[in-house]
């Protein structure tokens, strides 16, 4: 199931970076769980209950924050495509 969120961000890329651009972003989405998953174990089985619920905690804030400082990530696409590039001269 692909998120509705990708929308977007799809949408702002130039068409001929979309298909890179969601890769990366799907690559990412599935990489990241083991080594949370590695990471959250080796803190447990030492015993770092706490450290780990803050660790987490905190890393799951991160993109909260970057939204709220950068508000442009929170507009919404308006379905027109992306701006038209400037520095490409149209061939005859």
């Amino acid at each position: 199931m692909i998120d509705p969120g990708f929308r977007s961000p799809r949408a702002r890329q130039p068409p001929d970076l979309r298909g890179r651009v969601f890769a990366l972003l799907r690559t990412m989405m599935q990489a990241t769980p083991p080594i949370g998953a590695v990471l959250g174990g080796a803190l447990l089985a030492r015993g770092e209950l706490t450290a780990t619920i803050a660790g987490m905690a905190g890393i799951i804030a991160v993109p909260g924050a970057i939204g709220l400082l950068l508000p442009a990530l929170g507009r919404r696409a308006t379905g027109d495509g992306p701006a038209p590039r400037t520095d490409v001269v149209p061939s005859d």
